[in-house]
């Protein structure tokens, strides 16, 4: 007969991250947040994501969940010839970096980096999932929003992020409500939820959790000029695109691919673009919605007080 330990291993490895745990203790659920959030640096810009843990082939692999913009700088595209002479485009991606701050004692007290490859992304919803190398990176991962009723205006919320990037605001909480749900703009596809939980360039990717620390969405768009009034892609629509992609597993649902089910996905979701020229900022809105542009922490700085993006 298995002894107890064996089989729990073997729930374990089963369950996948759906056996990810939330903090019991109240005043553990912050601390838990930074555990699981990161910064994300591509060639151009800084950004946030937040980590989940999946066995892929019995062994523990990280991934993260960010923003597309704030990647989109590492899409490359080759043109190759074909043996029969025709040519064609390939759509690549050059890794990002993943930067986890580490804290002791309620202290910052140094940082890890580690190269991630983009599994998949997708700039017409603004979301992209990818894979930390190195295995075995993190052991804490998060746990996402599983019910079926949205989130309530007015529910306490956090966020997790890094405003100003690593050098500034790694693993910055900070607190809010659910303002709004189902807002919808012409120049963006698809529905946003409104929060006021503080955040600013670098915070695009990062997680908005309920007090619980369960995590509802991620902060993409905000207005020019205000550090409290953003939206989030809403748990509801990250979960349908990683639905059609193939990739719910990375959401605590369905079954962990093979490594090489993992390789033969298809990066680029190429639908509708989230606007023709994603660098120029939408001229019909009033409020100028736009995305969080993640510029690095020296021209961040620089560009202080003026509006944001």
């Amino acid at each position: 007969m298995m002894s107890r330990l064996v089989w729990c291993v073997i729930l374990a490895l089963v369950a996948g991250p759906a056996a990810a745990q939330l903090p019991t203790a109240p005043d553990k659920v912050a601390e838990y947040l930074q555990t699981v959030s990161v910064t994300l640096k591509s060639s151009t810009a800084q950004g946030s994501g937040t980590l989940i843990v999946v066995p892929i082939d019995g062994k523990p692999v990280t991934f993260c969940w960010t923003a597309a913009h704030v990647v989109n700088s590492l899409r490359q595209v080759k043109e190759i010839v074909a043996p029969d002479g025709s040519t064609k485009k390939v759509v690549t991606f050059a890794d990002a970096q993943v930067v986890q701050e580490l804290i002791e004692d309620g202290r910052r007290v140094g940082e890890v980096k580690m190269d991630a490859r983009i599994v998949v992304f997708s700039e017409k919803e603004d979301l992209c999932l990818l894979r930390v190398r190195k295995k075995g990176f993190a052991v804490a991962s998060a746990v996402f929003y599983e019910g079926a009723e949205i989130p309530k205006v007015g529910s306490g919320i956090f966020h997790c992020g890094s405003p100003g990037g690593q050098e500034v605001g790694a693993a910055s909480v900070t607190s809010g409500i659910v303002s709004q749900v189902g807002r919808t703009f012409s120049e963006y596809t698809g529905e946003f939820d409104q929060v006021d939980c503080a955040a600013m360039p670098g915070s695009s990717g990062g997680a908005v959790h309920l007090k619980d620390g369960r995590y509802i969405g991620m902060i993409t768009l905000g207005i020019r000029g205000g550090d409290s009034f953003h939206y989030m892609v809403p748990i509801r629509r990250v979960r349908a695109w990683a639905d059609k992609m193939k990739v719910d597993w990375a959401l605590g649902a369905g079954k962990p691919p093979t490594t090489a089910e993992l390789d033969a996905l298809p990066v680029e979701d190429t639908g509708t673009l989230l606007r023709t020229d994603p660098k120029t900022p939408p001229a019909g809105l009033k409020y100028m919605i736009r995305p969080l542009l993640d510029r690095l922490p020296a021209d961040l700085l620089d560009a202080m007080p003026k509006p944001v993006g």
